[in-house]
């Protein structure tokens, strides 16, 4: 993902950029911190959920791991 801060039209304001997506800040503080913030929880370890089958009650994500 491609994550951009650029100041804003405001010397104080912030604009961070996701992609085609923009984002508007009142400070460099708040758009730092949300910057590092999506940029840790993108880093974080994303496990497959485990949802259990209704007939055999196994659990999906045990058969993926083994394959």
């Amino acid at each position: 993902m491609n994550i951009d801060l650029r100041p804003g039209i405001d010397s104080a304001a912030c604009t961070v950029l996701l992609g085609d997506l923009a984002i508007s800040f009142r400070t460099l503080q708040d758009a730092q911190a949300f910057v590092a913030t999506l940029r840790r929880r993108i880093a974080e370890p994303h496990p497959w959920p485990r949802t259990r089958c209704s007939n055999a009650g196994t659990i999906h994500s045990q058969a993926l791991q083994e394959a």
